[in-house]
């Protein structure tokens, strides 16, 4: 059996993890923990806990049971829970009884009979900070996310260590993936960690990148190809980029009235990584709710069995 290790945030690991679960491969999901906003970041500093709210999305989408899938993702839309969601909750509550994150995330994969496994990227609270290019330094994900201008550098403070079953996974691998999802605030917070983007190069595994649909917020006039410089920066060469080929005509007045910009394809001038091009997109534009704290999330999103498809094809 291969083994896949899927390397991002919630949004964009999730999807992928819901079309890799249907097939016979071992799936380890490696999930950011600085999320600082919203309920997550509610429940990370009331309860002085790791951020859980990432790998419940991964968790949920490995769900073997699409009825607990559901109630894990449920979010109270009134009432003192507003805007909980049951799933952090249930993280959240677990982790403080058994004392850690991982042990958490072990319960929940029994409850919800999932498809393979979830590992925080690290066990250490580090929060994100962003140096952008005209001398600001912002503290916190939520913070960074909701600011304008061109990033520097991104960095953890104070420093943090991999998770010791992060690098395991990586070590025994057969493809790495890094995800789609928001570069700075999901992606690159893993590859920060301590040890963990020196695995990654060292690793025997082909690496693959699912490039993102839209230039939201800080990556704003990003090409595919500076996506994957970015990355590969951290991580050394990456071998497979999936690139999307196709863009919706119908909901282009929406993508432009929210400045959702499709990320523009300069692919041809990538020599040595392999790209892979298809129609890859969900029909229709992604739901969002009242709740929703995240103000610039992606209103296009891959289809998870497209997608799982093509990434399938760089391990036959």
């Amino acid at each position: 059996m291969k083994k896949i290790v899927v390397i991002g945030g919630g949004n964009g690991s999730s999807v992928l993890l819901k079309g890799l679960k249907n097939y016979d491969v071992g799936l380890t999901s490696i999930t950011n923990v600085t999320d600082s906003g919203g309920n997550t970041g509610k429940i990370k500093y009331d309860m002085n806990v790791l951020p859980v709210g990432d790998a419940r999305r991964c968790l949920a989408a490995l769900s073997g049971n699409e009825k607990l899938a559901e109630l894990f993702e449920y979010r109270f839309e009134e009432g003192e829970l507003a805007g909980y969601v049951v799933g952090n909750v249930f993280l959240a509550a677990a982790a403080k009884a058994t004392g850690s994150l991982s042990s958490s995330i072990r319960e929940a994969e029994k409850f919800l009979n999932a498809k393979g496994r979830v590992v925080p990227a690290t066990l250490d609270w580090a929060e994100l900070c962003a140096e952008f290019k005209d001398g600001r330094v912002i503290e916190k994900e939520h913070n960074i996310s909701m600011q304008k201008g061109r990033i520097k550098r991104v960095f953890l403070k104070p420093e943090a260590g991999a998770n010791p079953e992060a690098l395991e996974s990586i070590k025994n691998a057969d493809l790495i993936i890094i995800a789609m999802g928001n570069l700075y605030a999901s992606v690159l917070p893993n590859l920060l960690v301590r040890g963990m983007a020196e695995a990654i190069r060292k690793s025997g595994a082909k690496k693959l990148y699912v490039c993102n649909l839209l230039t939201t917020g800080n990556t704003e006039n990003y090409t595919v190809s500076d996506h994957l410089r970015l990355l590969q920066d951290k991580v050394g060469k990456i071998d497979y980029l999936i690139v999307n080929s196709s863009m919706p005509e119908k909901e282009a007045g929406i993508l432009k009235e929210k400045k959702q910009v499709p990320v523009q394809d300069d692919s041809e001038i990538i020599k040595e990584t392999k790209v892979l091009k298809g129609a890859l997109l969900k029909d229709g534009i992604a739901e969002t709710k009242k709740s929703d704290t995240v103000t610039n999330r992606s209103l296009l999103i891959h289809d998870p069995e497209k997608l799982a498809k093509m990434v399938m094809e760089t391990i036959k």
